[in-house]
C-alpha cells in the first residue's frame, strides 16, 4: 500500500545497509490500527528472509505510533528471538522515543542511535 497523498511513496520499504535489513517507515506514515496489519506483514516477511540476520525498524518517517503498532513491534521482537535474529529500532524523534519510555518498552527493545553505515 502507498501513501494516499503521493501514491509513488511506499508506506514501508526494505533495503540492505551495513549488514542489516532496514524496514523504513515512509515519511509521514501513521502507524495505527489501519496500517498495523501491513506493518506486521512486512516485519514477518523480512524476518523470514534467510539472508536477514539483523532487522532494524526505522521509525524516523513515522508521524504517529499507536498501541496496535507497538504490539506488532513486540510480536516482531519475539519472532526475531525465535529465529535467532537481531531486532533493533531506530527512532530519532523525541516524541516517539518518549512513547517507548512511558510504556517500558525502551528497556525491552534494542533502540539504536543511528542506522548502520552504508556498505
Amino acid at each position: 500500500m502507498s501513501d494516499a497523498r503521493n501514491p509513488e511513496i511506499p508506506d514501508f520499504a526494505v533495503h540492505e545497509q551495513g549488514g542489516a535489513h532496514i524496514l523504513a517507515v515512509g515519511q509521514g506514515v501513521e502507524l495505527n490500527a489501519y496500517k498495523a496489519p501491513e506493518f506486521a506483514a512486512r516485519i514477518r516477511s523480512t524476518l523470514a528472509d534467510t539472508a536477514c540476520s539483523r532487522l532494524v525498524v526505522d521509525l524516523s518517517g513515522a508521524s504517529f505510533v499507536d498501541s496496535t503498532a507497538l504490539g506488532k513491534l513486540v510480536e516482531g521482537f519475539f519472532e526475531a528471538g525465535e529465529l535467532d535474529k537481531k531486532f533493533q529500532i531506530f527512532t530519532p524523534q523525541p516524541r516517539i522515543q518518549k512513547l517507548f519510555e512511558i510504556t517500558g518498552l525502551a528497556g525491552v527493545f534494542d533502540i539504536v542511535d543511528s542506522l548502520p553505515e552504508t556498505d
